[in-house]
């Protein structure tokens, strides 16, 4: 029988990525801020922003569903 999950193609949209197979990634560096008394005192940067390949679909935007394990179809047991 056809998985309803993935509609028997195997695959479904990535969680992480939603399907776009690119993940945002924002980095804040610790900047110095003023100097009182002897002590640097430290705040959160400018945000900078990069765009990275998915890690969990590796780009592609699939992953291959848990449902009936990647072969789009499943076994549906019944009682005789």
């Amino acid at each position: 029988m056809v998985c309803n999950s993935c509609n028997g193609t195997g695959e479904k949209e990535c969680d992480i990525c939603g399907g776009r197979g690119q993940v945002r990634v924002i980095h804040r560096a610790l900047q110095p801020y003023n100097r009182y008394m002897g002590t640097l005192a430290l705040w959160l940067g400018i945000p900078t922003t990069e765009i990275r390949t998915c890690g969990n679909c590796l780009g592609s935007g699939k992953v291959p569903c848990t449902d009936c394990s990647g072969t789009g179809e499943v076994n549906i047991e019944t009682d005789t």
